[in-house]
C-alpha cells in the first residue's frame, strides 16, 4: 500500500520520500542516509560489540536438503550439513583458517561433527556466525543425531554470536542497498571483498547444488568434480572472510 501511494505521489526514489510520509525507524534512517550520502554508526554500536572479541571464530556451513534421500536414515528434505569454513582471530591479531568438504560418497555429518569441534576447542572464545539462527539449528540438529557429542555441541551453540543484529541496529551505508545481507553489507564496510570474483558458486544456493551434484553422481568427471569442489572451498571461506572483516570495520567504527 505504501508503495503504491508513493508510485501514485509520483515518487520514485527513496531520497525523495516526503518528511511527512509515515516510515519504520529503519526505512526513515535509510532515507536519511541517501539523502546526506553520509553512513550511519551509532553510538552505542561498541557496547554491543564487547562481547564478540577478538579472539574470535568465525563459521559458516553450507547444507544441502536432497528431496530424494542420498543416504540410509536420512529422510526427504533433511538438511544435511556438508561443508563448513572457520577464521580465527587471536588475541594478537594472527590469523588462521580451517575448512571441510566431504567427499558426498557417505553421509559427511559425523566426519564434518569431529573435525569442527577439533578446531572449536576452546571453551571461552566466541564464535560469530552472521545469522546465526541457521548454524545454531544445524549444530541442534547435530547434537540431536549424536548424542555422545551433545554436550560439546550444545556449549558451542551458547558461544555463538551474530553480528547482523548488530549491523541492523547500529550502522547503514549508502551502499547496502537496503539489505543487511551480509554479502551487501561486507562489500560496503571492506571494498576489497568482491563476491564477484568467484567462479560459479556465489550463493548458498548455488553451493548446494553443486555439491548434490557431486554426491547424487550427476557430476561423475574427475576434472569437473575437482573444479566444483575448489569453487565450493573458494566460496565458504569467502564468507567467513567477509563476516571477519566486517566484525573488524565495526570495531574500528566504534573505536575499541
Amino acid at each position: 500500500n505504501q508503495i503504491d501511494q508513493l508510485v501514485n505521489a509520483g515518487i520514485e526514489a527513496i531520497r525523495d520520500i516526503p518528511e511527512d510520509f509515515p516510515l519504520s525507524d529503519t526505512h526513515q534512517l535509510v532515507r536519511e542516509v541517501l539523502q546526506t550520502g553520509t553512513p550511519y554508526v551509532s553510538e552505542e554500536l561498541g557496547v554491543d560489540l564487547n562481547n564478540l572479541g577478538p579472539p574470535a571464530y568465525y563459521l559458516d556451513f553450507e547444507t544441502m536438503s536432497p528431496i530424494i534421500p542420498l543416504y540410509p536414515g536420512t529422510s526427504p528434505i533433511e538438511r544435511i550439513p556438508f561443508q563448513w569454513s572457520v577464521h580465527h582471530l587471536d588475541g594478537n591479531g594472527a590469523l588462521s583458517h580451517y575448512e571441510f568438504l566431504a567427499d558426498g560418497d557417505v553421509d559427511p555429518r559425523r566426519e564434518l561433527t569431529e573435525k569442527l569441534l577439533d578446531v572449536l576447542h576452546d571453551s571461552d572464545t566466541p564464535i560469530l556466525a552472521y545469522f546465526a539462527s541457521f548454524e545454531r539449528g544445524v549444530i541442534q540438529e547435530l547434537a540431536d543425531l549424536f548424542p555422545d557429542l551433545a554436550p560439546t555441541l550444545e556449549e558451542l551453540i551458547a558461544r555463538i554470536g551474530d553480528p547482523h543484529p548488530i549491523v541492523r541496529s547500529h550502522a547503514y551505508y549508502p551502499d547496502f542497498k537496503g539489505s543487511f545481507s551480509l554479502k551487501t553489507v561486507a562489500p560496503a564496510l571492506a571494498p576489497e571483498l568482491d563476491y564477484g570474483d568467484l567462479d560459479g558458486v556465489a550463493d548458498g544456493l548455488a553451493a548446494s547444488a553443486a555439491f548434490w551434484g557431486m554426491a547424487s553422481g550427476t557430476v561423475a568427471r574427475a576434472s569437473e568434480t575437482q573444479r566444483t569442489r575448489q569453487e565450493l572451498l573458494d566460496y565458504c571461506k569467502l564468507d567467513t572472510e567477509a563476516l571477519m572483516k566486517v566484525h573488524l570495520k565495526l570495531r574500528n567504527l566504534a573505536n575499541i
